[in-house]
């Protein structure tokens, strides 16, 4: 059917002519185009039937990567060393019982605390460590997917010289006669941000024994901003962050603080907890929150707001001035428009009619440092300080802004006064702003005979990292780094908290860590140090006895390390007066453009990893590419969303073509394509870091549109001046974000506050139900099912708090890393072929408005798996009993019976059954076995799979319980601890006339519950009325998903509720 092209006067007409709130998950859905919904109602996408694909061994390793192309056998090992014979196993370690080990991942310099899963040696799963204050038992997609980038066959194996392979010592004994006689003249070093105070105690170390030398570091997703903003508000820097749990209202200034940032677990754990309803409460003791963002791009943040604002990057601080003036502080403000002024208004009224200490302003990274000070000086006003906002000194080493002193580090190369550089953990080549040419120096030099050169000595250039990068490209030393989880070091979370980073694995490959590099060329005492890493961390926390350092590796922290909180003082008057607070008027000319780290990959050091690569982004769904995100009205303006909205191949079924437009920024230039996002600010575009890599690995190279050619380090965040020209080119883009239409069905169902307190059962008081007839004087239901059928044991089920969800995604990542669910790469995403189990739909809310129809009034996420009906339409239709239902209610399935009629997927009316249409296991090679969770079986090509509710877990727990019920067998009945009394009368319960032993409510935690970071998934026993799943389920709120279908779901949904201020309410 030919595709019509979307009318924006279409668009306007028909959401007038509905009545109250409508949802809908993209603009060709609200055009209401026949082909979309002809292409929506098909069961499978084009091409779906063909699952016999030929699929070429090279291309099939370049797709998967790590997730299958491992390395070695050999990698499972414990460390070399002195070893002791021994007769019996160790205490903890059973052969196929995993453990769990404490640990770290840094980035951007900051640490979160980790459990990592460890089978018989070998890492296979991340879990957040809720003793840790970054992460109190969350994690992110990139933390889960951390994993995989230690088994990736793309990393760096061995050191090598001008890529040929060379032994370690050649290069140490290379360097130490270099630096012998020159004590440091000429040596530059340059790390990413350091935040191990072990590896900062060698470097300053290093700089004693060669004085010359010089420390530089580079940052792309820096925070240089924040830091002078804070030596603007109160004279030197000083670092700060903030405790939501006691705020009350909190402005987001561009602040994505629940989705980026060093606290983004803590913060989504915390404002999270005062959106939960608790008995008849919501919020807690303090009532719920209130959140207003004011934003460019979409994000998770602005999804989750009670109000948003979208404006362009240079009018948020013209905003941030007449919020500051409002509340009296003595700001030089601009006039705003009606709509600003009036969300200034009650913005300013909201907060100054809350008590002292209760609402906090948070300013995002990217935006200029008049606006922090800004910040700060609004949260004085306040007497945010000490309460909602915490000050210490820096928490890091070497703390100053990235920008200005990696500016310095170029200007001393361009000047020829560097003769030997390190480059740590960096990819300047890459990611520095484009005004530096970083890349095309460094290739100079590498060219330049010793002759030529200031000092007269040979150019020698050494680069240790994770790949051999575009950086790694021109120096002459590249040495393998070792991945987090394979070496001993320190780091530092946002509260300035120390924790041991412990490895679980000796290194796959010959690679080092700084720690190694620095203690081969620092002296002590009459020789080099050569100490290992552990040795050097051991010696840094010299002061923790035996016991103490044993505690610190267990739980994860080292405990009293935390930065000081310190009293800060501002003169608001003192502030307001300085040059650098002057207001500063962007052009007018053209349309700004904003950069932003991307959700999966970052700044780009995680383009390799190919679950983060096939992770679909929370916003746009888009998968393995990054796009120009632009807002309707703006497309519509340059005439650029007709034929991005109307000419689709695959539909939203996998494949949308897309625009290609040249973004021209004075004299740079790059083509990207575009992707219109409702909600998005208007005359402004926003471009996504981390993609455009040349040389990021078999998996993540030459994907999407280069952000850093248009990054100049005098504009790091935002330019404006940029003009937009439309190509001829087209461009496909992977999307999953409409899986089926809605249909007009109350799938997400929210309300405000104020209707909850009114109609607390207004989830679901439109509900429908069977009809009955009665009979003898009784109501008989008319139900062509059989009754619902009695569970003796364990009836497992799960409840997700919407109003808690953020929709961050790292669920499903989770998912995919515990369930061994394949990677099958962007043309098979494409076609609609996406292999994970769980899935975030996104919904757009917008009212009956006429003016901008598709600016949503809210965004809605909502998590989707298997329901595990009790009346599954799934089992009535597999004709080989491939889907079952088991003991204790599940929906399982039995793979060997599974002949891949399709039929379920058919008749799944949640569209969560997923096919294998290729074959992504390898059963003759050993070491690809690396990647799986053992206790989850593989699945092969031509069998459906979906959520199992990690039952894998539940048999472990049920194993566990019997062995300790087995142990109390001598008790008395009053201390076994794992009797059952949830059964009748507070009985035992029984089955097959055995006792069943006792499953403590939270001892199964399903994948996507523990790498919740909001804590808005639950799953437990709904037999025992003392678990949370079970008083989730009762909730006013709680409702099923398309429960009028009577398949009886077991995973209940509790309806969101947002915080409106009635001053800024749609009328």
């Amino acid at each position: 059917m030919k595709r019509t092209p979307i009318d924006p006067e279409l668009l306007r007409d028909r959401l007038a002519a509905e009545q109250g709130k409508q949802y809908w998950r993209s603009l060709d859905e609200l055009a209401g185009d026949p082909a979309v919904t002809a292409m929506l109602q098909r069961e499978f996408p084009d091409g779906a039937a063909n699952f016999t694909d030929a699929v070429s061994r090279r291309r099939f390793l370049m797709l998967m990567g790590a997730s299958i192309a491992l390395a070695g056998a050999t990698g499972c090992r414990p460390p070399t060393g002195t070893i002791r014979a021994r007769t019996r196993g160790l205490e903890n370690q059973i052969p196929g019982k995993s453990l769990f080990y404490a640990t770290s991942m840094t980035i951007a310099g900051y640490a979160t605390g980790l459990l990592v899963e460890s089978n018989d040696g070998r890492p296979t799963k991340i879990e957040g460590n809720p003793q840790h204050p970054a992460s109190q038992g969350g994690t992110s997609a990139i933390h889960q997917a951390s994993v995989l980038g230690l088994y990736d066959p793309d990393r760096s194996q061995s050191v090598s010289f001008r890529q040929q392979s060379r032994p370690w010592n050649d290069l140490v004994e290379l360097l130490r006669r270099r630096l012998a006689d020159s004590k440091g003249a000429g040596v530059a070093i340059l790390t990413d941000t350091v935040s191990s105070p072990t590896l900062a105690a060698q470097i300053d170390a290093f700089l004693k024994d060669y004085p010359q030398a010089r420390w530089y570091h580079h940052e792309p997703a820096n925070s240089d901003n924040a830091l002078i903003g804070s030596e603007l508000a109160f004279g030197k820097i000083v670092h700060s962050y903030a405790k939501l749990d006691d705020a009350d209202v909190i402005v987001s200034l561009g602040a994505n603080f629940l989705g980026e940032g060093p606290a983004q677990l803590v913060h989504s754990r915390a404002f999270a907890k005062r959106r939960r309803q608790n008995g008849n409460e919501v919020g807690g003791k303090r009532g719920m929150n209130r959140l207003y963002a004011i934003e460019t791009d979409l994000t998770i943040t602005g999804a989750n707001a009670d109000h948003r604002l979208a404006l362009k990057p240079s009018a948020i601080e013209t905003f941030a001035r007449a919020l500051a003036s409002k509340l009296g502080l003595p700001v030089e403000a601009e006039k705003l428009d009606d709509t600003q002024a009036k969300f200034v208004e009650a913005v300013a009224n909201d907060l100054k009619a809350r008590p002292k200490g209760s609402t906090v302003v948070l300013v995002g990274d990217s935006q200029p440092a008049a606006v922090h000070a800004i910040g700060h000086a609004i949260n004085a006003l306040l007497g945010n300080a000490g309460t909602t906002v915490v000050y210490t000194d820096p928490v890091l080493p070497n703390v100053t802004p990235a920008v200005p002193k990696f500016t310095q580090f170029v200007d001393s190369l361009a000047a020829g006064d560097i003769d030997t550089l390190f480059v740590i953990a960096s990819n300047p080549a890459y990611s520095a702003p484009v005004d530096l040419d970083v890349a095309r120096l460094l290739g100079d030099e590498l060219k330049k005979p010793a002759a030529k050169r200031k000092s007269k000595k040979e150019w020698l250039a050494v680069h240790m990292g994770l790949y051999f990068d575009e950086t790694a490209r021109l120096c002459h030393w590249h040495v393998p780094q070792s991945h987090f989880l394979e070496t001993w070091s320190d780091a530092t979370a946002y509260d300035g908290t120390a924790n041991i980073v412990q490895p679980l694995i000796a290194p796959l490959y010959d690679s080092k860590s700084p720690h190694d590099l620095f203690a081969a060329l620092t002296r002590r005492e009459s020789d080099y140090d050569n100490r290992s890493a552990l040795d050097l961390v051991r010696d840094k926390w010299k002061n923790l006895s035996e016991d103490a350092w044993a505690k610190a590796l267990h739980d994860g922290v080292i405990p009293e390390t935390a930065a000081k909180p310190i009293t800060v003082t501002l003169n608001a008057n003192e502030l307001f007066s300085k040059p650098a607070m002057k207001p500063t008027r962007a052009s007018s000319k053209g349309i700004e453009l904003a950069f932003a780290v991307e959700p999966g990959v970052f700044d780009g050091q995680f383009a390799n990893n190919g679950w983060l690569q096939e992770w679909p982004r929370p916003l746009t769904r888009l998968t393995w590419d990054n796009a120009l995100m632009i807002s309707p009205a703006t497309a519509e303006k340059l005439q650029i969303g007709t034929k991005f909205l109307s000419f689709k191949s695959g539909g939203e079924h996998g494949e949308q073509m897309a625009d290609v437009v040249l973004i021209k920024s004075e004299k740079l230039t790059l083509e990207a394509a575009i992707w219109v996002v409702p909600g998005h600010a208007d005359d402004a575009v926003t471009l996504h870091l981390g993609y455009g890599r040349e040389r990021a690995g078999k998996v993540g190279s030459k994907l999407g549109f280069n952000a850093y050619k248009l990054r100049k380090s005098n504009a790091s965040w935002f330019v404006d001046g940029v003009e937009l020209s439309k190509t001829v080119r087209s461009f496909s883009l992977a999307c999953v974000q409409g899986h089926t239409s809605m249909e007009g069905r109350d799938v997400v169902r929210s309300g405000t506050l104020e209707e909850y307190k009114k109609h607390p059962d207004f989830a679901t008081a439109h509900d429908q139900h069977p009809g009955f007839v009665e009979k003898d004087g009784r109501k008989i239901p008319l139900n062509l099912y059989p009754k619902e059928h009695h569970y003796t044991g364990y009836r497992w089920g799960m409840a997700i708090d919407l109003s808690a969800c953020t929709g961050c995604g790292s669920c499903v990542v989770a998912c995919q890393a515990e369930n061994n669910s394949p990677v099958i790469g962007k043309e098979q995403v494409a076609r609609g072929r996406e292999m994970h189990w769980l899935r975030i739909d996104r919904y757009f809310a917008t009212g009956n408005k006429k003016e901008k129809p598709t600016d949503p009034l809210a965004v809605h996420f909502q998590p989707v798996m298997c329901q595990h009906c009790e009346a599954a339409p799934c089992e009535l239709v597999c004709p080989v009993e491939a889907t079952v239902h088991g003991d204790e209610g599940t929906n399982d399935m039995v793979y060997n019976r599974c002949v891949g009629t399709r039929y379920c997927a058919n008749n799944c009316p949640y569209k969560v059954r997923r096919f294998n249409f290729m074959s992504y296991t390898d059963y003759d090679t050993p070491s690809l076995k690396m990647v799986y969770n053992p206790e989850v079986t593989v699945r092969t090509r031509g069998v459906i799979e979906k959520c199992t509710f990690c039952i894998q877990r539940v048999s472990y727990a049920r194993i566990e319980a019997a062995k300790e019920a087995m142990d109390e067998l001598d008790l008395p009945l009053e201390k076994r601890t794992r009797r059952d009394t949830n059964g009748p009368d507070g009985q035992p319960r029984r089955h097959d006339d055995k006792e069943v032993p006792l499953i403590r409510d939270g001892e199964v935690l399903s994948a996507c519950q523990t790498a919740c970071p909001a804590d808005a998934i639950v799953f437990g026993d709904l037999n025992d009325k003392k678990s949370r799943v079970h008083a989730m389920h009762g909730s006013t709120l709680s409702y099923s998903l398309l429960g009028e279908l009577g398949t009886r779901p077991r995973v209940a949904y509790l309806a969101e509720l947002r915080n409106p201020n009635p001053a800024l309410e749609a009328k």
